[in-house]
């Protein structure tokens, strides 16, 4: 992929691929910048020799050092306005992004509910057993009013311990109460975003991914 396909619009690219091509596109027109000062430095050089009476210098060196210097200078212009469009092509992504993701987010605190519900229903329904088990083994009479879940022995305590242990494992490694709380998290984030801060905070996670690639070859 590059630049061109992305503003053409031929390829529609992530806001990390078009982070990408920003740094890439930046490193070419600071060789730019620098390729423009060496040409207008020897044009200048060039002259200087001229007027100090080199007859050495022709009017086509002049030119083609001129030439040097203006066809840099187009480059530069057409890769400083070809970074201009792509940080707008990045903005856009983020918000289409982040829109992307709240909708999804959305759509997991559906689900979220849901199987609050379901949970909440079996919560109710082995609570239900439990007293009544309870009652069985401990009461004289089968009323709920102030039924408890407690243990006459010690051993009881401790199989219901390593049954609520094995029952732990089971749901892996987040609750749901978690998992709510990290979506919560992230909805608000998303929502209070700023996309133009967003999109330099990209750039800049990719220039440090590549500076450190560059440590490490070096």
């Amino acid at each position: 992929m590059n630049f061109i396909d992305i503003l053409t619009g031929k390829k529609k690219a992530t806001s990390k691929e078009i982070g990408g091509q920003i740094v890439e596109l930046e490193g070419r027109i600071t060789d730019y910048e620098n390729q423009k000062s060496e040409a207008r430095t020897e044009a200048k050089r060039l002259r200087q020799r001229r007027l100090g009476g080199d007859k050495n210098i022709k009017d086509a060196d002049l030119r083609e050092v001129d030439r040097t210097v203006e066809e840099i200078q187009l480059d530069l212009e057409a890769g400083t306005e070809a970074l201009q469009a792509l940080k707008g092509k990045l903005t856009e992504a983020v918000k289409a992004e982040t829109e992307k993701r709240l909708t999804e987010i959305e759509e997991m605190e559906e689900a979220f509910k849901a199987e609050s519900r379901t949970i909440m229903n079996k919560i109710v329904e082995l609570s239900a057993q439990a007293k009544v088990l309870q009652m069985q083994l401990y009461s004289g009479s089968l009323s709920a009013d102030g039924l408890t879940i407690s243990f006459v022995s010690r051993e009881d305590g401790k199989a219901f311990y390593e049954a609520v242990k094995t029952e732990l494992e089971k749901t892996g490694p987040q609750t749901l109460f978690t998992r709510q709380q990290n979506i919560k998290k992230e909805a608000h984030r998303l929502r209070n975003l700023k996309t133009d801060e967003e999109a330099a905070l990209i750039v800049e996670a990719i220039k440090a991914e590549k500076t450190k690639a560059e440590e490490k070859v070096s």
